[in-house]
């Protein structure tokens, strides 16, 4: 079982990692459905996001989830401040996170939650063989993150489904402005970018996608 000065090190870290590559970020994942057809989800990062990525309950009286990452962002959060969550699944989720946050959003397969743990509230995971991350639809219709997962992705969702590219772009931006992962898979070498997607993305980032230009690679 891990032990709260444990928690502390790992939330340290992540915090550190979150918000060097993905607070404030927004994400539109390209991938190809189960009809074999082009769709995309975006996902964004909000501080408030990273309370629900540990498996943690912020118990510090009158604090909320922002502060929670800003105390953990300074290394201020004291063991007091927090308990495990009634899930169990804090020691699975803080053993992953770093790793999920290490560098930017590379996952490469995307799927509907099974719902095989009666736990686990999520709508969508996206990561591969060794750990994942569940997003939840906001009523406007983007994703956030809500939970992490140790372990293949498979064993979460109803089918895997290939992702094609990962755009990215600062969440007040009008468009994508960066490419941050392109699929190596030669079955998608000529896959054109649908219209209804391409509107999203600038000029620079039709480009890099056709001349499988990825940033930061």
């Amino acid at each position: 079982m891990i032990t709260k000065k444990e928690c502390l090190a790992t939330l340290f870290k992540a915090a550190t990692l979150y918000k060097q590559n993905f607070l404030g970020n927004k994400y539109l994942v390209l991938y190809i459905d189960e009809n074999r057809k082009p769709d995309y989800i975006e996902i964004v990062f909000y501080k408030a996001s990273f309370l629900h990525l540990t498996g943690l309950l912020f118990t510090k009286k009158g604090g909320n989830s922002n502060q929670f990452f800003d105390l953990c962002l300074k290394k201020r959060l004291k063991e007091s401040d927090f308990e495990f969550d009634d899930s169990g699944f804090a020691e699975l989720k803080l053993n992953v996170i770093e790793y999920l946050f290490a560098e930017d959003m590379s996952a490469r397969t995307i799927g509907d939650y099974n719902y095989s743990q009666p736990v686990l509230q999520t709508d969508k995971l996206v990561g591969g063989v060794y750990a994942c991350l569940g997003v939840l639809r906001s009523s406007k219709g983007y994703f956030f993150p809500n939970t992490t997962r140790s372990g293949d992705i498979g064993d979460l969702v109803t089918k895997k489904r290939p992702i094609v590219a990962i755009f990215k772009k600062q969440h007040t931006q009008p468009l994508y402005d960066a490419m941050v992962h392109k699929t190596r898979n030669e079955k998608y070498r000529s896959f054109v970018i649908p219209n209804r997607i391409k509107k999203l993305l600038s000029e620079d980032v039709i480009k890099a996608f056709t001349d499988n230009k990825v940033d930061d690679e």
